[in-house]
């Protein structure tokens, strides 16, 4: 059994679960994702990834007395854990990744494609939203995405504002990636997907420009993700929920701008696809 300890939101919970979904599988044992560690609004994030058909079991193994007992007493993931644990500490893949054995807990994000690259197929189908029940409107609006050639553009602000760490894009990285699409095509419409909305309309202006703020994407985060991946082309930022977007887009044709710094100090070289365009 692999046990992989679910941090962040749902991009970091698909890294996660991507990483221990292919030494599971390598290793021809079962996976659980383990929910317990996290707080109550955090937790209800993670609740959206069963909805997808993931070969993993999801824990939440602790009660709020017990909760209380391991914050009192200081306890880690790792001070339960009876067997080996593998840290995910460094900026680029750690090769040790491919050499562990079972029952082994997994702790960090693991933000490469080069941790689960061996099963990109299998991923991909259970990965795939397009199965996913949306509300009319959604719907309607997701058809619109497709009938005409869009880049679905990311900003992400809330708490990205507040942290030092993300404030690494350059300031004209939205302008020039936006005129790099228009260099090849004059027809193309952006479609911007945020958590700030208005302040994303104040920002790009023109009839190029699309708004997804429909009442499904502020209550589910895949909502937004599936709306991403029917775009046909994407401007990503340093965010691993637009990383989802772009690389679940089964497009051989896309795409991809990203940026080239991922956090203050850490190029973002390590996931980018061979294909994908940096600035």
């Amino acid at each position: 059994m692999i046990r992989v300890i679910l941090q962040g939101r749902t991009g970091n919970n698909l890294f996660q679960y991507a990483a221990g979904r292919a030494l599971a599988n390598k290793l021809g044992t079962d996976l659980i994702l383990d929910g317990s560690w996290a707080d109550a609004c955090h937790a209800r994030q993670f609740a959206h990834l069963q909805r997808l058909p993931i070969q993993a079991r999801y824990q939440r193994r602790f009660t709020v007395t017990k909760r209380c007992l391991r914050k009192a007493f200081n306890l880690s993931p790792a001070s339960l854990h009876h067997g080996p644990v593998f840290r995910d500490e460094s900026p680029a893949p750690d090769p040790a990744f491919h050499h562990l054995l079972d029952h082994c807990l997994l702790i960090g994000f693991f933000q490469s494609p080069v941790y689960f690259h061996a099963i990109e197929p299998e991923l991909r189908r259970e990965l795939d939203l397009t199965d996913l029940s949306l509300p009319r409107e959604s719907l309607n609006f997701e058809e619109n995405l497709r009938n005409q050639t869009t880049v679905s553009l990311h900003v992400r602000r809330g708490d990205y504002v507040h942290l030092t760490s993300t404030q690494c894009l350059a300031p004209d990285y939205h302008a020039r990636a936006i005129q790099h699409f228009r260099d090849r095509d004059s027809k193309v419409r952006f479609c911007v997907f945020s958590d700030d909305i208005d302040w994303c309309r104040s920002q790009f202006t023109g009839p190029d420009f699309l708004f997804c703020d429909l009442p499904a994407s502020h209550s589910d985060p895949l909502h937004d993700l599936r709306l991403m991946t029917a775009c046909h082309h994407h401007v990503i930022v340093n965010s691993s929920y637009s990383w989802w977007a772009a690389w679940l887009n089964p497009s051989a044709d896309k795409v991809v701008v990203a940026p080239s710094m991922w956090m203050t100090g850490m190029p973002s070289t390590d996931l980018m696809l061979h294909n994908w365009t940096t600035m």
